[in-house]
Parts: C-alpha cells; sequence; structure tokens
C-alpha cells in the first residue's frame, strides 16, 4: 500500500515534464495515467502551436508532444523544434524585445493570451491547474480501493532552473 501518489509538473525550457510515480505495481493503471497524460501533451501542444508565432509556419508544425516511461515515473515533453524556437520563446513581445511580424500579429488572440513568446509556457500555466485536477481524477477513478491511504497529490514539481 503506497502512502501516497503523486503527480508533479515541471517546466524545462521549451517542455513540460509531467512525471507520476506510478510504481503502485497496477500496470493497468499506469496505462491508464499514460494514456491521461498523452492526451495532455497533446492538448497542450495543440494549444502552444495557436499562441506561436507564424511566418513560414515552420515553427508551428515543429511543436509537438512526446510521453515516455522514465524510471521516476512517465513524463510529457512539449516542444518545438527550430534553431529559432528558444528565441522565439524567450525573447518575443510581449515577454521580450522584439516584434512580431506582420502575419502573427494579424492572428486571432487565444484563451491564452496573443500569439507571441512564452508560447508553450503560457500554455501550460493557463491549463495546470487543469490538467493536475483531470490527473487526479483519473488517478481516483482508477486506483483500487485502499491502495493509496491519504491524498492523492497532484502538484508542480518544484525544481530550481528553466
Amino acid at each position: 500500500m503506497a502512502d501516497r501518489f503523486d503527480v508533479e509538473v515541471k517546466e524545462t525550457g521549451m517542455g513540460l515534464r509531467i512525471v507520476t510515480n506510478a510504481e503502485l505495481g497496477q500496470a493497468q493503471l499506469v496505462l491508464i495515467v499514460e494514456a491521461a497524460m498523452d492526451a495532455i501533451g497533446k492538448h497542450a501542444a495543440k494549444r502552444s502551436k495557436l499562441n506561436a508565432p507564424i511566418d513560414t509556419g515552420r515553427l508551428r508544425k515543429s511543436i509537438t508532444h512526446r510521453t515516455k516511461r522514465i524510471s521516476t515515473g512517465i513524463e510529457v515533453t512539449i516542444r518545438a523544434d527550430t534553431p529559432y524556437a528558444l528565441k522565439m520563446h524567450e525573447q518575443l513581445t510581449p515577454f521580450g524585445p522584439f516584434n512580431l511580424g506582420p502575419r502573427s500579429a494579424s492572428q486571432p488572440g487565444t484563451e491564452e493570451g496573443n500569439v507571441g513568446g512564452k508560447y508553450i509556457e503560457r500554455v501550460v500555466n493557463f491549463h495546470l491547474q487543469n490538467y493536475q485536477r483531470a490527473l487526479g481524477r483519473v488517478i481516483e477513478e482508477n486506483l483500487p480501493r485502499g491502495a493509496v491511504k491519504g491524498k492523492i497529490i497532484v502538484r508542480p514539481i518544484n525544481e530550481g532552473g528553466a
């Protein structure tokens, strides 16, 4: 019997890392949590594309998600893979000194804000509580009764750095 079941979320530079300690010996639970986390990754990548600047469309097309098992659980990463992705993410208006091009400036805003900088980070921050609640529900609905004593904890990972 586990004392707790954690789901942690961390922004990692150009991505999002969601890790869960799904090591409770229930293979089915791990598959269910992995599927839920993959759905979150798809959502975050889709929303990030809508918030990313667009000139040629290459940056938006490069935004992907990846769900994989790691030693501490399951990880979802959202990333943009172009040579200029990090520069656009970190230095584009309203978070940096660079302005949008005309095509980006003409794009409609989204619920996460206008097209521009921090296009992944803004999506993650905006939807983080919903992601946490959704994972908590999936875990609660699928854990065998008594598998966890105490609370299911869904919280951000507090690590220094990016």
